[in-house]
């Protein structure tokens, strides 16, 4: 319950931020238009679908209410709550164990914040959880539907897909190596027909991956991670979003945890929670070296395994009350931060907003050279003329042609607008991923036309963005 009301409280609270509003945007498409504008991006389509299903039954208000967007993720949050005990008993830990892991999911702000997210990542959790717990039960059938779901929910489930299709294997080896005899059986039969049947399903969209992860490979706005990436990634699942003050002290606290969970599981010889906890990471971290796409929400699919090894750990400490009580509260505090402390928030689209609704003409238009703003503004301020400098056809912190294409998205360039409007408000970003042609635009425009007016929005180390103010020269 208490897990339920942190998913449920102030769901929609906060506006929308760029990948919610995208998902928005989508989900409110026809159904062809859907199908093509996400296939000209970088993800499945399962999610997208979901939403669409969520707008159409339960309302589809302009703008789009926040609450009912992140409604789905927040009901797949606590499902996947509710299947830990199931998932400790099938892999042979305690009952305690399974209690411990789900108050460490129910409190963690990782999870709080991917369960009060419009995006696919809570039901990426839940089909993980699902497919392990159908795999170590031996309802192979679960696994089999849970495998596919994985699949069409995330480009990324495929990797958790394989590491649960090839545990069996490893784990005959580990047996025949170790004399390590495992609480549970999988049977073979079975687990390689269900296999099979996910693979055939995902038949139809592998085509269309296949296409995304070359698009993916030319051109992604993720960089490459260095060796740190991996403590660092292990910290945010373990913390999320923490305020930065917060999330400094806590650093230790991480790294003392994963200590802890991987020699937890090597003595306890838990090689299937090391397997699904940590592999995942390794082998992402691992192909970001040649594809960069390392991003810590995409191995939320890691957590149950990592918070079972902590559970085990801290159900087998001769002051198991003591540290379950200070780690309650210690997580009590931090969620409770992470919901009410306001540097830690998706954003706020009013405040880039309402200076121009201040000053805004029926006859003006709105410019964008960057995309994020471009989809917010479209949905939060509808009634202003809005259009998008057109993007590389890439995947650069921008979308490819086709998926821009079938959201309907109008593309044009400042002199085109300022021929048939006296006056052009101009957003733009500069951040470490901006394009030196997005830079170059802004520049250009400023040059060419002056600026009657500006405002930064943000300004800090790493991201500048504002609006100006452009206006059509007339000859005298």
């Amino acid at each position: 319950m208490i897990g339920a009301y942190f998913r449920l409280m102030q769901l929609g609270a906060q506006d929308l931020w760029y990948d919610e509003a995208f998902t928005a945007w989508a989900a409110r498409l026809p159904l062809a238009d859907l199908l093509r504008a996400v296939a000209g991006d970088v993800h499945p389509p399962l999610w997208y679908l979901v939403e669409a299903v969520a707008v159409r039954f339960l309302g589809n208000g302009n703008p789009p209410s926040a609450g009912l967007l992140r409604l789905p993720a927040a009901l797949c949050s606590i499902a996947a709550l509710a299947l830990i005990p199931a998932l400790s008993k099938a892999l042979g830990l305690s009952r305690q164990t399974g209690t411990v892991a789900t108050w460490v999911l129910a409190l963690s702000p990782f999870q709080v914040w991917y369960a009060q997210e419009g995006r696919m990542y809570a039901l990426l959790l839940l089909a993980v959880e699902a497919g392990a717990l159908g795999l170590f039960s031996g309802r192979l059938w679960l696994y089999g539907i849970a495998s596919t779901v994985m699949l069409y929910t995330h480009n990324i489930g495929g990797f958790y897909w394989l590491l649960l299709m090839f545990w069996p294997v490893l784990d005959l080896v580990i047996r025949q190596a170790k004399g390590y005899n495992p609480n549970w059986m999988v049977n073979r039969k079975g687990w390689l027909f269900w296999s099979w049947v996910a693979a055939l399903l995902y038949l139809p969209w592998g085509v269309v991956a296949a296409k995304q992860a070359g698009a993916v490979a030319g051109s992604f706005w993720v960089q490459r991670p260095t060796v740190g990436a991996i403590p660092l990634t292990l910290h945010k699942l373990l913390w999320g979003p923490a305020p930065p003050w917060l999330g400094d002290l806590l650093v230790p606290l991480s790294a003392l945890l994963v200590l802890v969970a991987v020699w937890g599981g090597v003595r306890g010889k838990r090689w299937a929670l090391l397997w699904l906890a940590f592999v995942p990471l390794l082998i992402t971290w691992i192909v970001s070296q040649f594809t960069p796409i390392l991003i810590e929400r995409l191995m939320i699919g890691c957590t149950p395994f990592l918070a079972l090894l902590l559970g085990e750990m801290a159900g087998r400490s001769e002051n198991a009350r003591l540290v379950l009580g200070l780690a309650g509260v210690l997580a009590i505090l931090v969620v409770s931060l992470f919901l009410f402390d306001p540097t830690v928030q998706r954003g706020d689209v009013g405040r880039f907003v309402a200076p121009v609704q201040a000053q805004y003409d029926g006859g003006d238009a709105v410019l964008h050279t960057c995309i994020p703003s471009y989809v917010l503004l479209s949905i939060y301020a509808p009634e202003m003329d809005h259009y998008l400098w057109r993007q590389a056809n890439d995947l650069s912190q921008s979308l490819t042609d086709q998926t821009k294409q079938a959201m309907h998205m109008r593309e044009t360039t400042v002199e085109q607008l300022l021929q048939d409007h006296a006056r052009v408000w101009v957003y733009y970003s500069d951040s470490p991923v901006t394009s030196e042609a997005e830079r170059a635009e802004n520049a250009r425009i400023r040059a060419t036309y002056g600026v009657v007016w500006s405002l930064v929005l943000d300004d800090d180390e790493l991201i500048e963005s504002g609006v100006y103010l452009v206006e059509a020269r007339h000859e005298p």
